[in-house]
């Protein structure tokens, strides 16, 4: 299972923190799927204009 999950709709990016047997705390591992994540929106090019975490 994934750390997080991502999508985009119109002009909005979001990233769903999927690590609920850890209650979404930021491990290292967390932290870095969030980062490649961001900078998977900041290459597309229709990026969304912003971005929202939230829990799963």
């Amino acid at each position: 299972m994934p750390l997080i999950l991502t999508e985009t709709q119109d002009a909005i990016g979001t990233i769903v923190l999927n690590h609920v047997q850890k209650r979404n705390a930021l491990s290292e591992a967390l932290i870095n799927e969030v980062t490649v994540a961001l900078e998977c929106f900041r290459e597309k090019t229709s990026a969304p204009q912003c971005c929202a975490p939230r829990p799963a």
